[in-house]
């Protein structure tokens, strides 16, 4: 089956960079202040929102209307919005740590705090559509801190081959 990306892709990230935004400045100003400067950076003075509907981008936010179409079932776009939000604050948060971990960028360590906010986001999200008993939080947290630990082996690594490459990712 041909999946193609979705029209909406454009209008779901602008609303899920607007919520940020929006929630950000009601948290607290400094912390929107910094994370719009860190996010920012990112797009290397380009567009965030082209930024994350590039083609490298366009899967992560994709995956759960793929998912729909794929298995038949028409799209919930209330839920679509949400989990796009939802990966808007977890690659944000997953960047920032990775970042941080890999000294690649000169990111500022007073950054760190912020994924407090992300990482809130992130997961709040889910919680609002799956109860705490849910069987969804199994499979959630099994990605969610294997992720972590992929993170840490590859913060250890000094050499990397394509196949311990693909063994930590």
């Amino acid at each position: 089956m041909h999946v193609t990306r979705p029209d909406f892709l454009g209008s779901q990230i602008r609303a899920a960079l607007c919520a940020l935004h929006d929630d950000l400045n009601a948290a607290d100003p400094l912390l929107a202040q910094r994370a719009h400067a860190y996010s920012s950076s990112l797009a290397s003075g380009g567009a965030l929102e082209e930024y994350f509907a590039s083609d490298w981008g366009y899967p992560i936010f994709t995956l759960p209307a793929w998912l729909a179409q794929t298995f038949g079932h028409a799209s919930h776009r209330p839920f679509l919005r949400a989990v796009t939000y939802a990966t808007l604050n977890g690659y944000l948060f997953t960047r920032l740590l990775d970042d941080v971990m890999d000294a690649d960028r000169s990111t500022d360590l007073q950054l760190l705090p912020l994924t407090a906010f992300f990482h809130s986001r992130f997961e709040r999200t889910f919680a609002r559509y799956f109860t705490p008993r849910h069987a969804f939080w199994k499979t959630f947290d099994a990605a969610w801190l294997g992720a972590s630990a992929a993170a840490v082996r590859d913060a250890a690594l000094r050499d990397i081959s394509l196949a311990t490459f693909q063994r930590v990712s």
